[in-house]
């Protein structure tokens, strides 16, 4: 008798044993990509402002001319 019992278990076991083995592995998500934020202060821009003949002007002052970035004037500072 307990060898029926252990044989009729027999099947189940086995069954157990391969679906715990064949079970699908979860996904790991994606890595997040890396965000790299920068703010500046300061931007340098060097620029020869020339005359109506192609002379070049020297020792303009800041409030001489403008500078615009996306439409908007840009504080000049020096």
């Amino acid at each position: 008798m307990r060898f029926l019992i252990s044989f009729a278990l027999l099947p189940a076991m086995l069954a157990l044993a391969v679906s715990a083995q064949t079970a699908k592995p979860t996904a790991t998500p994606p890595p997040e990509p890396e965000v790299v934020k920068i703010s500046t202060n300061l931007i340098q821009l060097d620029v020869t402002v020339t005359d109506q003949k192609g002379s070049v002007v020297r020792d303009m002052k800041a409030n001489e001319f403008q500078v615009f970035e996306n439409g908007e004037r840009q504080k000049i500072s020096n």
